[in-house]
């Protein structure tokens, strides 16, 4: 053991010993690309491409295994199936990169990006519907799938074979938060997402001149308004805002001997749950300001909705449960 941890640690040396030259990518780069080497002892090249990528997976995958545990032929027909038609959706409309388990990866050419990956992930949502109401009524297993747009980092990696007995791995893989976010975002999902939630009731401060939309607040107290009537010139306001507990963390402090919320004095605190339920598409901020800045059009059922989440990673994402209808109609 003490060779191979000296032999890693060289191999390490050798790849912070050495810089990265990149070139920009039109089109999506495969293993062979001769724009990515895997050399020891030399410069690395490695490519950078801005576009959309796409993962899909079977989302309950663990109570699908449970229900045909006694019929493990049946869950490989299942998972076949899914893996199938799900690569056979994707190779129409971009390149599959990477299939782990039951997840798999697709990025797109940088060209008409955001429209292929969307009519990918429709496609596949419809195709998977059809197949589950024909094939998988048992199951009733859902997919998620995640897109993102963005810059990423493409490198050659893995072990390369220096002698007849060492095996060999060469593989890509793909740097920056795009992967990671199309891959977070297949995690949210056609997923029920329970939040803990702060209903956080404080003592809002306003100005004289907020309450009464007055100029001058000091016409007030020299009772140059003496229509206002007495209460109201001194009627506390209170304001009530509902986060969840990392927003509340973050604003809650002890000042002064008292607890406040953003500077402001807390009167109450109610803690409760909020429930969301994530459709199978899911989209990000960037991906979605890519599809309407190019204007895509495309001829699809569902909508597109604004999601609320708040979770620490997102504050918000887009999606829907999007289908092409005419797949879906009832044969005659």
């Amino acid at each position: 053991m003490k060779e191979l941890v000296e032999e890693i640690i060289s191999d390490i040396d050798n790849i912070f010993y050495y810089d990265i030259e990149t070139t920009n990518s039109y089109v999506v780069p495969t293993r062979d690309d001769p724009g990515l080497t895997f050399p020891y002892d030399d410069i690395k090249k490695g490519k950078i491409i801005e576009t959309c990528v796409l993962f899909v997976d079977i989302r309950n995958s663990t109570r699908l295994s449970s229900t045909f545990s006694k019929d493990k032929a049946m869950l490989g027909k299942i998972y076949s199936s899914f893996i199938h038609s799900m690569v056979s959706i994707a190779d129409e409309f971009g390149y599959v990169r990477n299939i782990v388990g039951d997840r798999i990866m697709v990025v797109f050419e940088p060209k008409d990006c955001i429209e292929n990956a969307l009519k990918c992930a429709i496609l596949m949502n419809t195709v998977h519907q059809k197949l589950r109401n024909e094939y998988y009524k048992k199951s009733l297993f859902r997919i998620g799938i995640g897109i993102d747009y963005g810059e990423m980092l493409v490198l050659k990696t893995g072990i390369q074979k220096r002698n007849e007995e060492r095996s060999e791995y060469k593989g890509l893989v793909w740097v920056g938060n795009t992967a990671n976010i199309a891959s977070k975002l297949t995690d949210l999902s056609s997923k029920s997402i329970s939040e803990e939630m702060i209903s956080v009731t404080y003592q809002d401060t306003k100005t004289i001149s907020d309450l009464f939309r007055l100029q001058n607040p000091l016409d007030i107290l020299l009772n140059k308004y003496s229509h206002v009537p007495p209460i109201y010139r001194l009627l506390p306001s209170t304001k009530t805002e509902n986060v969840n507990t990392s927003q509340f963390l973050e604003k809650i402090k002890i000042e002064d001997n008292a607890v406040t919320f953003d500077g402001k004095k807390i009167q109450n605190l109610t803690k409760g749950y909020k429930s969301i339920s994530t459709p199978a598409i899911l989209i990000s901020t960037n991906a979605y300001r890519k599809y309407r800045l190019e204007k895509v059009k495309i001829d699809f059922s569902g909508s597109i909705d604004r999601i609320e989440i708040k979770n620490g990673l997102f504050e918000y994402i887009y999606g829907g449960n999007l289908y092409f209808s005419e797949f879906l109609r009832n044969k005659k």
